[in-house]
This record gives C-alpha cells, sequence and structure tokens, in this order.
C-alpha cells in the first residue's frame, strides 16, 4: 500500500486528487498542521537539504546550472510579518 502523508496543505485538499488517489490505491494520512513531530520525516528532510549539498543551492543540484539571480531587484520597505493565531495569545499583537 502506498501511503501518502501530507500536514492539511491546500496543495493535497481537493477533489481531483482525492479522486486521482483512490483510483490509484493510495492511503492519505493528515498530520496536525506546524507541529514537526507529526510530519517528521519531510521536516527531517527539509533541514537536511541544504547540508547534504554542502552549501550549495538546491535549484542547482537538480538542473546541473548555474542559478541566475540577475532579475532580482534591490528595494528597501517595512516588512512586516504575520501571526498566526494558534502562535499567539489573545493580547498578542497579530503582526511583528
Amino acid at each position: 500500500m502506498i501511503c501518502l502523508r501530507s500536514d492539511n496543505g491546500c496543495e493535497y485538499c481537493n477533489k481531483e486528487f482525492d479522486n486521482y488517489c483512490l483510483e490509484h490505491g493510495i492511503h492519505k494520512e493528515k498530520a496536525v498542521p506546524r507541529i514537526q513531530q507529526e510530519n517528521g520525516m519531510s521536516e527531517r528532510m527539509n533541514r537536511e537539504a541544504s547540508s547534504s549539498l554542502e552549501g550549495g543551492i538546491q535549484e542547482e543540484a537538480w538542473t546541473a546550472k548555474k542559478a541566475n539571480y540577475s532579475f532580482l531587484k534591490t528595494f528597501n520597505c517595512e516588512a512586516f510579518i504575520h501571526i498566526n493565531k494558534e502562535n499567539r495569545t489573545r493580547l498578542e499583537t497579530k503582526i511583528k
């Protein structure tokens, strides 16, 4: 049996994908969002990706071509980080 474990991300939550999984005998498991222990394998793989490349860039490892960043522009603006309601109390602000 093939099993797909996800963190309830929207990319895996639609009728078309559900039908695909049923047709191909894929069992879906959903982990609790934002809890690394529930989705340990993928979290470990996310953490180890850059260390296994010895500081290299993933795109260069996959494509065997030098990454092109010439399209990026320098700009200066103030940025805010949204804090999900699950990660803050009632009295804390929604942004940092």
